[in-house]
């Protein structure tokens, strides 16, 4: 990209003038109001709605949504609009609710039990004695709160979750997925191990499991004298002796991952799993029938019963019945709990990828999101990319095509090797477009995505995660197998693995002629000249999820927040303030803001003018080159001397960098450099480092 070297002095000579605005601003007292000592804030957009609800409860008339990363959401108008609740909450990764009289427990996956006995407003963590955080399932009786765990079994509170206690006698294993209270009986879903019952308040165990012939249980429900359990690949079970036999009743149950039953009336309801969507049985499981209309998401996590009202907690977020199954509604509004994975722009919408729930777009700066779904047939979006013939998204089962800025869309599979398969990134490289597969590598089409031909010659790894485009050729990040390029369109690929000392990919970007890998280990930096990858570490949370080029800048979205480097990596700061979700897997520049995509908290954004990046003063007269115009050799002289090594790049005209190297004059004022290759005429020079940033012009005689 060519650096906007007029820009750049005009910015130098407005700071100089500003000093002295600042200087007058000082003396009368008013610095306070200035911009420059404000702290910059995310600021939450208005969606994505949904998200992964993991959980639903009623107290009273208010309805609570557990979700994955957003927190706790409440509904006092039966799900038609949402607020959220998580005022004391540490963790945003909600499991399980229970309820008590007034009392409501959250459990969440690694921060153990909260309760709130304000409907909400707020929330205290009681986890004292609780030795397993990782909370999957929680169940009142009387006074006493159980808690199952995903790899301590049981605890049991008798005093509203102060302490707790292990109850673990006679289980045979410690991950509990399910728990049940009838009468004096509790019943406990375990992973592998079936089912345990306990009639002395949890202080011993019995298995009950003949005749249950999957042991991975998942959910339980009772209605009567009748028990059910749902398993992980077995469908339905049932006891009419509390648990001592059981037997499989899945007749038309055609998903038999179930996770969630709920008891209304005569009905039994479940939700399963891949797809399966949601069944219903009125004759104790002898026969079920499928109850999914209106579904777009039919990953079901939870049921719960208000009335007459079923709702259902989906990866795509809350639905409800008030017709006995036969058709459901969607119900997020205001539930911004939306998993955001991958964004576009065009010019006339930003654009959402999301897992669960589909394509939104935005027209206003995420002032309002709406879903763009038609014809997609898959919801879990991991790439869109905007191209001259329309937007292509890439799914968890197939690709597909919109050429009405997302209005509908069609799927372009063919030659796909199974025609729909999972598609984890996808670029446009001039008319081409390229797509990475998890397992079968590189594919790429060349009339729009109409048909499709691997191009996997030379890559040992074909789990795909990034692609990019750079002036080396494309790029190809794998899970295990380091960077591939190719740069014959994809026909046979090198790997460039050098000094790459983690090979788990998961993002690419190209500044120039550098190109950056960011993964679990951190950020490298690729050096053309030297052809090896090397940490750029400094300041940064190390576990990228992705990266994002804008300008000279590199910004990286974190676990844990938000980075930006203004010197090619060397350095980072974070920039994460008002950020209540710093899992951040998506990052975008539109006009003047910058978007940030989070794993439960949909989309936020911040003026690109509120962040800097590393700390670097800027300065034209920190560097003299003479002579100038120069012929063979110039010598350099800086009135700072850079303290470590620094980057110097020679652009000509066009923007393309023709001389790039890594220097280090080990503190001296001045050093040489040979031009003698580089032909007449005008060029830039740019030098880089972390106490300096410059750019002159050098004109180059023969």
């Amino acid at each position: 990209m060519r650096p906007d070297f007029y820009l750049f002095n005009s910015i130098v000579t407005f700071a100089r003038a500003a000093k002295y605005v600042r200087l007058t601003l000082l003396l009368t007292g008013v610095f306070l109001f200035l911009p420059y000592f404000s702290h910059p804030q995310w600021i939450q957009t208005a969606g994505p709605f949904g998200g992964k609800v993991s959980c639903i409860a009623v107290y009273k008339t208010d309805i609570f949504a557990g979700t994955t990363g957003g927190g706790i959401f409440k509904s006092v108008d039966n799900g038609a609009n949402w607020s959220r609740m998580n005022s004391g909450l540490a963790n945003l990764n909600i499991t399980a609710f229970g309820v008590s009289g007034t009392q409501i427990y959250a459990g969440t996956a690694g921060d153990g039990v909260y309760i709130s006995t304000n409907s909400g407003s707020s929330w205290t963590k009681v986890s004292t004695g609780l030795t397993d955080k990782f909370v999957n399932a929680l169940a009142v009786s009387g006074t006493s709160v159980y808690a199952g765990t995903a790899g301590g079994g049981i605890f049991v509170s008798t005093n509203s979750g102060t302490s707790w206690t292990e109850k673990n006698s006679g289980l045979t294993g410690t991950i509990i997925k399910s728990l049940l209270v009838n009468g004096d009986r509790i019943f406990a879903g375990m992973d592998g191990e079936g089912v345990f019952r306990s009639e002395n308040n949890g202080n011993s165990w019995t298995a009950v499991k003949s005749g249950l012939t999957d042991l991975s249980v998942q959910t339980l429900a009772i209605t009567g004298t009748t028990l059910f359990t749902g398993t992980n690949g077995g469908g339905v079970f049932v006891s009419t002796n509390y648990g001592d036999t059981w037997q499989s009743v899945n007749t038309g149950l055609n998903s038999t991952t179930v996770k969630a039953l709920a008891v209304s009336g005569t009905m039994l309801f479940a939700g399963t799993f891949n797809s399966g969507g949601i069944y219903m049985t009125d004759n104790n499981g002898t026969s079920w029938s499928s109850k999914s209309a209106g579904l777009s998401n039919k990953d079901i996590n939870a049921l719960s019963i208000s009335g007459n009202r079923v709702y259902a907690g989906t990866n795509g977020g809350v639905y409800y019945s008030d017709t006995n199954g036969n058709s459901w509604t969607a119900s997020n509004t205001g539930l911004t709990a939306a998993h955001v994975q991958t964004f576009a722009l065009n010019s006339n919408n930003l654009y959402a990828g999301t897992f669960g729930n589909g394509v939104f777009s935005s027209s206003n700066g995420g002032t309002g999101w709406s879903a763009t779904n038609s014809g997609i047939g898959n919801l879990y979006v991991n790439s869109v990319v905007n191209t001259a013939s329309g937007l292509f998204a890439g799914t968890n089962w197939g690709t597909f095509q919109s050429t009405n800025n997302g209005s509908s869309w069609s799927e372009v599979y063919k030659n796909f090797p199974t025609n729909k398969f999972s598609i984890s990134a996808l670029i446009s490289n001039g008319g081409t477009l390229i797509a990475g597969t998890p397992d079968n590598g590189i594919f790429v089409s060349t009339d729009n995505g109409n048909s499709w031909t691997a191009k996997n010659s030379g890559i040992t790894n074909l789990w795909i995660t990034s692609l990019a485009s750079s002036e080396l050729g494309i790029l190809a990040g794998t899970s295990g197998g380091g960077i591939f390029l190719t740069t014959t369109d994809g026909n046979s690929w090198t790997p460039m693995n050098n000094g790459l000392t983690y090979k788990n990919i998961n993002s690419l970007a190209v500044i120039g002629n550098r190109i950056f890998a960011g993964s679990a280990a951190g950020v490298f930096l690729f050096n053309p000249l030297t052809s090896v990858w090397s940490s750029v570490n400094s300041g940064l949370y190390t576990n990228v999820v992705t990266l994002l080029a804008g300008g000279t800048k590199l910004y990286a979205g974190t676990l844990k927040g938000v980075f930006i480097s203004g010197d090619y990596g060397a350095t980072w700061t974070e920039k994460s303030t008002g950020l209540t979700n710093k899992e951040v897997r998506a990052l975008l520049i539109a006009g003047n803001e910058l978007f940030a995509g989070t794993s439960g908290t949909g989309v936020w954004k911040i003026t690109l003018s509120e962040i800097t990046a590393a700390p670097l003063t800027a300065n034209v007269d920190d560097i003299r080159i003479f002579p100038n115009p120069a012929f063979g050799k110039v010598s350099l002289s800086f009135t700072h001397p850079p303290l470590d090594a620094f980057h110097l790049v020679v652009y000509d005209l066009s923007g393309k960098p023709v001389l790039d190297q890594t220097l280090d004059w080990g503190g001296r004022h001045s050093g040489e450099l040979d031009v003698a290759a580089l032909a007449s005429g005008l060029y830039f020079i740019e030098v880089a480092g972390k106490e300096i940033i410059s750019r002159q012009k050098l004109v180059i005689g023969k």
